[in-house]
């Protein structure tokens, strides 16, 4: 179901901001995506680690349901597992970041004029 929301969600918006901004969004999409990944770089470079996502397994105090011997409903305080996500620091090797900074900066420069002839034949396509 989940799933099924995140593959409807862009169409939906799609038509939502109009066709003309709409093929504008799919063009800027790998530079979007470039974007991200230099700034999660120049982070990682800044701090000297990066940092990533895991997930933990933590008790959480809450309020359960059960019912009482006499088939009424009760309800009591108890400890439930619930899983969250937390950051933490990893080690990364700083001259291969810097290298992979210097590659994706690289290929942003050699994206730009081919994102912006696809902006213009969106433009032109889709006049407003």
């Amino acid at each position: 179901m989940r799933r099924a929301a995140v593959l409807v969600l862009p169409l939906l918006l799609a038509a939502c901001v109009g066709e003309q901004n709409a093929c504008i969004n799919r063009a800027r999409e790998p530079l979007v995506t470039i974007e991200a990944l230099i700034a999660t770089t120049q982070g990682n470079l800044v701090r000297g680690y990066a940092i990533e996502t895991q997930q933990k397994i933590v008790n959480v105090e809450t309020v359960c349901e059960g019912t009482s011997s006499g088939g009424d409903p009760i309800y009591f305080n108890c400890i439930q597992p619930q899983t969250v996500e937390v950051e933490v620091p990893v080690a990364v090797d700083l001259n291969a970041e810097q290298a992979k900074l210097n590659s994706l900066m690289q290929r942003r420069r050699e994206l730009t004029p081919q994102i912006n002839d696809a902006v213009q034949a969106c433009i032109a396509a889709y006049p407003e």
